[in-house]
């Protein structure tokens, strides 16, 4: 090879030497991602995760935590985790069965040694811990189902919040005279109708969440148990009061007439007031317990709501020097039915809470 051409070869090659070092630089300052996968579809609660993660990210140039939310979560949740795709953090409900089983098969890492855990109500850690005596998730909140009501709609009406089932059927009987759907119901989504059940069960049969686990092991029967047959009677009655769609009404639709005006009350879950306050934001709404026969026996479904889990797979870099930080930030962001004790409602006081929305 020539001198000229050893010389072209030579400044051809520092030329593309020089292209690529500014871009080596800029990877090196790129920011480590992390995904955050969850698993609440409601609009409330995207919002507040969004707030959360711009304000992480904002104060955290070395890392960017992506959210990730997306149609029928919980299926590709485990779709994922079988084929060794797990997100670095992810929501999950950490009282069901199949979390249980990710916990059992070494997908979900143990984050009992983590100091942010003393920060949440010692009643809501108990319920998260697994068969080993661990604890795998972050419980940020609670959740329950109550009877929300519109607050100008009562009032116009000369309405009191009822606290036993006899006062609750006098009120509906009441907005009916004065032609209003008392209650709006929406039973497109089997889900929906499944949280009504629970919540009908711990209102109006004391045993009945025994009496369905003997069920299950073939112990027991529904057919003629007494206080089934009270929920059943009451199920009935609390569906002439409803809308006449409402085994086949999507909840989306459901919140809408209820923020309209068109129902005043509706059945549903904590989970739903996100939704319906983005709907109105203006709109002045309570909540109170499906009541039983009298207020001391009216008793309100209520557990974890979701819980934050990081994967067993997650490297080093990523667990110990951004993850804690992160959960810290939504401790200190977490809304008034959290798990977390220093905003925390305990147990025993969520009656009183709910009645004074």
């Amino acid at each position: 090879m020539g001198k000229k051409s050893l010389a072209a070869l030579l400044c051809a090659t520092m030329a593309m030497t020089a292209c690529m070092l500014p871009a080596t630089a800029a990877m090196a300052d790129e920011p480590l991602k992390i995904e955050f996968f969850q698993q609440k579809g409601e609009e409330g609660p995207q919002k507040g995760y969004k707030e959360i993660i711009d304000k992480f990210n904002k104060e955290n140039s070395d890392i960017e935590i992506e959210m990730n939310t997306v149609p029928d979560a919980g299926t590709v949740l485990t779709s994922r985790i079988s084929s060794g795709d797990i997100p670095v953090i992810f929501s999950d409900y950490p009282t069901q069965t199949q979390f249980k089983q990710k916990v059992a098969n070494g997908y979900v890492q143990d984050l009992s040694d983590q100091d942010f855990l003393k920060n949440v109500n010692e009643s809501a850690l108990e319920m998260t811990k697994q068969e080993d005596g661990g604890y795998y998730a972050l419980p940020y909140s609670r959740n329950y189902i109550g009877v929300y009501y519109n607050k100008k709609t009562f009032e116009d009406n000369g309405l009191e919040i009822p606290t036993t089932w006899e006062e609750f059927t006098a009120v509906c009987d009441k907005l009916k005279e004065a032609g209003i759907t008392p209650v709006g119901m929406h039973g497109k989504d089997p889900a929906r109708v499944g949280h009504l059940f629970q919540a009908a069960t711990v209102a109006w049969a004391p045993d009945g969440v025994e009496t369905i686990g003997k069920v299950v092991s073939g112990e027991a029967k529904i057919e003629g148990d007494e206080e089934f047959k009270n929920v059943f009677e009451k199920m009935n009655t609390l569906l002439s009061y409803a809308n006449e769609d409402a085994l086949a009404l999507s909840d989306t639709t459901c919140y809408e007439n209820f923020v309209n005006g068109e129902y005043a009350m509706t059945i549903t879950g904590s989970y739903a007031r996100g939704t319906i306050q983005s709907i109105n934001p203006n709109l002045e709404i309570g909540v109170f317990p499906l009541p039983n026969d009298s207020y001391d026996d009216t008793k309100c479904l209520s557990g974890i709501d979701a819980a934050i889990c990081v994967s067993a797979q997650a490297s080093d870099k990523e667990k110990m020097q951004h993850i804690d930080s992160f959960l810290i930030l939504l401790i200190l962001k977490m809304h008034r039915y959290s798990a977390i004790m220093t905003v925390h409602h305990p147990v025993s006081q969520v009656l009183q809470a709910m009645m004074m929305e």
